[in-house]
């Protein structure tokens, strides 16, 4: 639970530190038509923590006597709102359990470490978080010689993060302002092959109906069938652009900044990220 803020102090420090950093354009979210959302999540008592911890590490030790086991297991409970003098004020409360397992076994000079992390919003049966492991101790088991000659390429999940990186800086509204974008006069014109698609999925798993500007956060394509739809910016930049807001202000460095949320792809079943708030999805 956070202190009390004596709010005189925290607008005078406000006040103070703001000689210090980038002038931006103000801008205030007037009413937003987002109603406030009830908590949403289930409390879990310490004891349900405790036990799902030590049932999990009960698993993985009957299935491998070797493995060496920890377990972390937390309820994290968050809220945000948002208030301003232009009349917004929303809010929305979340809880969720995060569960996470390591085992390792040494055999001669080798250490094997194996992990695994899930979250839910409520209880989390240890099974789930045990069972990949045990798979990937069990694999383990069987040693085979490296292959040689002609090998498939193999991209580790790891990767989408590396091929996000430049999309995202070029779907940017900044980079739009600047004239760095490669994008930036393509808009209704196809920039990625048919197969792609980005979106937004705000009501996905511990999503948000609004931003830190207090945008309510809404579906959206930026890019459908590889045609560009629009820019991920904050609200002030999208209406410079005609942009249509897509929510993506997120506080970077004190103040809101453009900032991918809910992000999925397709085809084959969007696999999300968590670019935005709350934790990953397991």
């Amino acid at each position: 639970h956070a202190a009390a803020v004596d709010p005189v102090a925290l607008v005078e420090s406000a006040r103070d530190w703001a000689a210090f950093g980038q002038a931006q354009d103000p801008y205030l979210t007037k009413v937003s038509p987002q109603p406030a959302v009830d908590r949403q999540g289930q409390t879990v008592p310490r004891e349900t923590l405790m036990a799902g911890s030590e049932a999990a590490i009960a698993l993985c030790r009957e299935a491998d006597a070797k493995a060496v086991c920890s377990g972390t297991w937390e309820a994290v409970d968050t809220s945000w709102e948002l208030a301003n003098s232009a009349g917004l004020h929303c809010a929305q409360g979340r809880q969720w359990v995060e569960a996470s397992l390591v085992a390792e076994r040494v055999e001669g000079d080798d250490w094997l470490v194996v992990s695994e992390t899930v979250s839910a919003e409520g209880e989390i049966d240890p099974r789930r978080l045990v069972q990949p492991i045990v798979e990937r101790l069990q694999w383990s088991r069987k040693r085979v010689a490296m292959p040689t000659g002609r090998l498939p390429i193999v991209l580790a999940p790891g990767v989408v993060d590396w091929w996000l990186a430049p999309v995202l800086a070029a779907l940017s509204a900044q980079s739009v302002r600047l004239g760095v974008s490669p994008w930036g006069d393509r808009r209704g014109m196809a920039v990625a092959g048919p197969h792609l698609t980005l979106v937004q999925q705000p009501s996905a798993r511990y999503g948000l109906p609004f931003d830190e500007e207090g945008t309510p956060t809404q579906p959206f394509a930026w890019i459908e069938r590889g045609v560009l739809q629009g820019f991920t910016a904050i609200a002030a930049r999208s209406r410079k652009l005609a942009n249509r807001p897509g929510a993506t202000g997120f506080a970077a460095m004190a103040f809101p900044n453009r900032n991918c949320f809910r992000f999925a792809w397709s085809p084959g079943g969007p696999r999300r990220r968590n670019c935005g708030r709350g934790p990953p999805c397991g």
